[in-house]
């Protein structure tokens, strides 16, 4: 019996000593490893199953997961990778562990005819296992966990190693929560470090780039995420946009991304929207997320890329959040819901660095927009042409927001419409008929922007489809244009125009410089007033300057005219039928502006026929300006008709007027036309025709208003057939022919003839000439005259000079060294000076077509009051039918 009690002493002081040993070893134990060898060592020694496994449960205690994966025997390892370390409390087996006092058995055999056993059960059974047993953890009482065992052989405990193993289960229990609690305060301050890390890194960074290589280096590592990504929330627009884009990002080669980003706008029932709203760190499982339909196309990209679970972190200022970081994983599980206070610590830290960000790119960007303003603004001021602000539009505003085309127009002065002032037309002649075209201010564009302060955005597309557009709206979209900003030119709050930037894609309002454009705009406004102002001082000094020159020409014509001295009462002498009939004609087409072509031989008078018409016109007090086409060389003529600017040709060193220009609202007489050169004939026709000529060397076309008479001593009909005179320009010229009869045609205006060049010569050479003999005007009424009057005027003025006293006894033809003896003496008849005043006066009633009286009267063109000269008429029997 003494045997007996000694026995079970001893029994319970081996017992009392394990468990102080096993106290102590608890008590020793600091992490899993060195808890799992206790376990193990202990467990051996009271004779229970070894290789144990410990599992605890989640926070949320609805199942177990692994604390110590034991992996040594198969049979755990075999349960480790079908249960997927995560054990359900609800799956009819796990669910008896929660509520157990003592260690449970389970026969696996019969467990897997339960058609709701795990599957990991059934692989259990394949492998050999026969029973699992279940020791319950408890830490002050409350479950925690259990330790499992898998046995391939059923073994008989007594009920003090049930005893021994309980005690074993709860003082690892209090180890477990030991162990649980020295992590948490260690998970704790690695929290700890790792946001002062991450922090002091933050506070470092100063762009996009940094931040990008702070996530990198520490939350992607941390995560072991694939990329990252934030976006900025506009409130406004209820929209987001990139802030920053992993370079490694799966989408980063998917142009459609980025047009999935442009387009999104926020759903109150998307994911990015729970984000913002609740301002916590969320963690989504993305196929179950599109499932019910939560997805925006910007995150459904990365999951069609293989992207299975994201988390989102909000970034808030003091208000709300504006913006959200985003990690993405290719796996599920990736994220813990025990690293959320790490998140939202980074999260807190991360809004500051982005906020600081964006603040120092507005300023970066306000520095470069002064800049940019001030440089505008330097290059506009020097601006003086239009060419030279081109030059700038295109060097600064269309690469700043890599616009296509750039249109300035101005409000014309009629109030009403509105023309381009500027517009780079190197394109299409579409451009540049638009350019000259006026365009009306109602066209509903134009009037919203004029009455705005503010930029104007437009969709061309849009507004064609609205069929409200105006042309040249249509004109750029078929020239591949789709978007434009408007804005108006103000100068001294009043609008004077506005600027239009097309580009050929559509790209978010927000995305440019709109405050800026404004600035530039302003600039502009300055500088097409000054651009405007400068081209009419130009002008001025332009009209000016030719104003002077043709005042210049204009006087030295006058000088020349004064100097020949015409008496246009006097210019035409003779009553002859075919004289008779030219003034007749010039009567009849003197007051039109009709084209006149002078025909007849050298010397008739074809230039006084001219002068005659000219002074019967209404251009009378204007310039009759002649051009001799035979007097000047082709390489001449062609400047000597239109003029020339300077430096067109060497040799041209002053911009030089011509006479059509300086015949304007005159007349232009074209001497001997038949001499002009075929390459000439083409300018002179088409100045004809449009009325309009281009001085050499000159862009400016400058319309004209000229009467055209021609005269010439060849016949162009014949000229037209030989191929030496364009049938277009005859025809042009032969209007109204008026053809001159020759001197030998009317002998009878002879002693006329010679009687005027007389009175003419006298003062000229100082003799006084008053009378020719007889024998002398027997002599010239019989020669043949083939120099016609010129010839008759050269042999008077020869025969006066070798006369040796007031009459001329004989006459000196040309290439004679002696007189010429009359033919017939009686042929000669002198007339009275009755007779001579009595022609003269009937010629200028002619002239006048018997105005006696009034301005342009013969009266006046005679230097007579009109009584006086009606005196005369009845005194010299001038009647009514003889004018």
């Amino acid at each position: 019996m003494n045997s007996e009690l000694i026995k079970a002493f001893e029994k319970k002081e081996n017992e009392r000593s394990f468990l102080l040993k096993l106290n102590s070893d608890i008590a020793a134990v600091r992490n899993k490893e060195e808890l799992l060898a206790m376990l193990c060592n202990n467990l051996n020694q009271v004779g229970f199953y070894s290789n144990p496994d410990i599992n605890i449960l989640n926070e949320s205690r609805t199942a177990f997961i692994p604390f110590i994966p034991n992996n040594d025997s198969r049979a755990n390892r075999i349960w480790h990778t079908h249960s997927g370390d995560v054990y359900t409390c609800l799956d009819g087996m796990f669910e008896q562990i929660l509520n157990a006092e003592e260690p449970l058995f389970f026969d696996v055999a019969k467990l897997v005819t339960d058609n709701d056993v795990p599957e990991h059960v059934k692989h259990l059974h394949l492998a050999g296992v026969q029973e699992i047993v279940v020791v319950g953890l408890r830490d002050h009482g409350k479950y925690i966990g259990g330790i499992l065992f898998f046995a391939e052989e059923v073994k008989v405990f007594t009920q003090d190693q049930l005893l021994m193993v309980k005690e074993i289960a709860r003082l690892t229990g209090i180890a477990i929560a030991n162990i649980l609690f020295r992590e948490d305060i260690l998970e704790r301050e690695k929290e700890k470090e790792f946001l002062l890390s991450v922090s002091y890194d933050i506070a470092r960074t100063r762009n996009r780039d940094d931040l990008l290589r702070v996530i990198n280096n520490r939350l992607k590592t941390l995560f072991d995420c694939s990329h990252c990504g934030i976006g900025v929330i506009n409130r406004e627009t209820n929209s987001a946009s990139i802030f920053l884009r992993d370079p490694e990002s799966v989408t980063v080669n998917d142009d459609s991304f980025l047009t999935s980003f442009k387009d999104y706008h926020i759903d109150s029932n998307d994911i990015i929207s729970e984000t913002i709203s609740t301002q916590h760190t969320q963690i989504f499982d993305l196929e179950q997320e599109n499932n019910k339909g939560r997805l925006p196309a910007v995150i459904k990209k990365n999951l069609q890329l293989g992207i299975k679970e994201m988390i989102a972190v909000p970034l808030s200022n003091e208000y709300m959040a504006f913006a959200v970081l985003c990690l993405f994983a290719k796996n599920k599980g990736n994220f813990n819901n025990r690293y959320f206070k790490i998140l939202d610590g980074v999260g807190s830290q991360m809004s500051i660095a982005v906020a600081n960000i964006i603040a120092n790119e507005r300023l970066v960007e306000k520095e470069k927009e002064k800049s940019l303003l001030l440089s505008v603004s330097k290059d506009i001021t020097a601006c003086r042409s239009k060419n030279e602000f081109l030059n700038v539009i295109n060097y600064k505003l269309k690469n700043l927001i890599d616009a296509k085309e750039v249109v300035i127009s101005v409000l014309n002065d009629d109030g009403e419409t509105h023309s381009t002032f500027l517009h780079d037309l190197t394109g299409a002649p579409p451009q540049a008929e638009r350019s000259t075209r006026k365009y009306p201010l109602v066209d509903g564009i134009y009037e919203s922007v004029s009455s705005s302060t503010s930029a104007v955005m437009l969709d061309l597309e849009e507004l064609l489809t609205r069929g409200s557009a105006p042309s040249y709206i249509d004109s750029f979209y078929k020239n591949g244009i789709r978007q434009g900003i408007a804005i108006p030119l103000i100068e001294n709050n009043r609008v004077i125009g506005a600027i239009f930037m097309y580009m050929e894609k559509k790209i978010a309002t927000e995305r440019y410089p709109l405050s800026l454009l404004q600035g530039i705009a302003s600039q502009i406004a300055i500088a097409v007033s000054n651009i405007r102002a400068y081209e009419k001082i130009q002008q001025q000094l332009k009209e000016i300057d030719y104003y002077k020159a043709l005042l210049e020409e204009e006087n030295q014509y006058l000088h020349q005219q004064i100097k020949t001295a015409f008496d246009d009462s006097s210019d035409m002498i003779g009553h002859a039928g075919g004289l008779k009939e030219v003034s007749n004609l010039i009567s009849r087409v003197a007051a039109s502006d009709t084209t006149v072509l002078i025909l007849g031989e050298t010397g008739t008078g074809k230039e006084l026929v001219a002068r005659a018409l000219h002074s019967a016109s209404p251009r009378k007090d204007k310039l009759i300006i002649k051009v001799n086409c035979a007097a000047l060389p082709a390489t001449l003529i062609e400047s000597e008709l239109f003029g020339h600017e300077k430096g067109s040709f060497t040799g041209a060193t002053e911009r030089r007027i011509g006479k059509f220009e300086l015949a304007n609202n005159g007349t232009l007489f074209l001497d001997e036309i038949g001499e002009l050169a075929l390459e000439l004939q083409v300018k002179l026709l088409r100045a004809l025709q449009e009325k309009e000529i281009e001085r050499i060397g000159g862009k400016e076309v400058i319309k004209t208003n000229v009467r055209i008479i021609a005269a010439t001593n060849r016949n162009l009909y014949q000229e037209v057939e030989a191929g030496r005179f364009r049938s277009d320009l005859y025809y042009r010229l032969n209007v109204f022919p008026i053809t001159i009869p020759s001197l030998k045609e009317r002998v009878e205006d002879i002693p006329a003839l010679v009687s005027y060049f007389m009175n003419k010569l006298s003062g000229k050479l100082g003799k006084n000439i008053q009378n020719i003999g007889t024998d002398a005007m027997s002599a010239l009424m019989a020669h043949t005259w083939p120099g016609n009057v010129r010839e008759l005027e050269h042999v008077i003025e020869r025969s006066a000079l070798m006369a040796k006293d007031s009459t001329i006894r004989e006459v000196y033809m040309p290439n004679n060294s002696k007189s010429v003896t009359p033919v017939n003496p009686e042929v000669v008849k002198i007339k009275s000076l009755d007779e001579s005043e009595r022609d003269h006066i009937k010629a200028i009633l002619m002239r006048c077509n018997g105005k006696i009286k009034g301005a342009g009267g013969a009266a006046e063109l005679l230097g007579l009051p009109s009584t006086t000269l009606h005196s005369k008429m009845k005194k010299l029997g001038i009647a009514k039918d003889d004018y």
